[in-house]
């Protein structure tokens, strides 16, 4: 079983640059999956850009360490009201090859791609 299949969370998007690190996210190479390109990942691409801003801080806009590009709302979490992501997400997916889980993808699918007009802050995100 792969990562995508088992991710047990309802949170994504988080990850870290070397096994050194204390955190328990997963190695930014653990999520990043070329051949993953299902046919409708612009949809998803989609959902994950306007779903709405659940957590914000201020921050300002910060470059994309692997291609340059400027990442915005570097301190904002979106949310459609069950699962948790940062906003650059939507960036890695679409640039760098980063594979969603498959819980998240099922989810979206099941609900059309629709983007919930207003979400509350998910509790009991483990």
């Amino acid at each position: 079983m792969t990562l995508f299949e088992t991710w047990p969370h309802n949170w994504f998007g988080l990850w870290k640059d070397s096994k050194a690190d204390l955190f328990e996210l997963p190695l930014f190479t653990d999520v990043v999956d070329p051949s993953w390109n299902p046919g409708d990942l612009a949809l998803l691409v989609r959902y994950l850009t306007e779903c709405p801003v659940a957590i914000a801080s201020p921050a300002k806009p910060v470059p994309c360490p692997m291609c340059d590009e400027t990442l915005r709302e570097p301190g904002s979490q979106r949310s459609d009201g069950l699962w948790v992501w940062p906003s650059s997400l939507a960036h890695f997916v679409n640039r760098h090859h980063v594979r969603l889980p498959d819980r998240l993808v099922a989810r979206i699918r099941e609900h059309g791609y629709e983007i919930p007009a207003a979400v509350s802050v998910p509790e009991g995100n483990g």
